[in-house]
């Protein structure tokens, strides 16, 4: 890391950015890396969203906080000064937002497959084709 940066590639920021999704779909924070400048806090990607898979990333923010929720924006910073700050480490940035992505899908198919595997197994299903309009 180069030592020479500090806290002015960060640009302040007139709001914090929207944080919503809808069934996955919306916008949200991923992805994270200290940002060696400022003590407990990091860098987190802010994304388009589909379906809860990272789509389009829009800027990035330093925040502190825990991802649960509440944050504390400390400032946008560009994708430029991340690169020249991490180097090859800034693209763990993007791979640790999808990966943290599909794991989440990969999660939710995994219980919806032994949902309904173990209603099956255990007779239930008739039930439901019987009440079926």
């Amino acid at each position: 890391m180069n030592e020479n940066l500090n806290v002015e590639y960060i640009q302040k920021i007139k709001r914090k950015p929207i944080l919503r999704t809808l069934n996955g779909c919306g916008f949200r924070l991923g992805g994270a890396l200290p940002y060696p400048y400022i003590n407990g806090t990091r860098v987190a990607v802010y994304w388009i969203t589909l379906l809860f898979i990272p789509i389009i990333p829009l800027s990035a923010y330093v925040i502190s906080g825990d991802f649960r929720g509440p944050y504390k924006f400390y400032g946008k910073i560009s994708f430029a000064n991340i690169y020249r700050i991490y180097g090859k480490k800034s693209l763990k940035l993007i791979f640790s937002s999808l990966f943290g992505a599909l794991f989440m899908i990969l999660l939710f198919l995994i219980t919806i497959s032994l949902f309904f595997g173990i209603e099956y197994f255990l007779g239930f299903h008739s039930a439901f084709i019987r009440f079926r309009l």
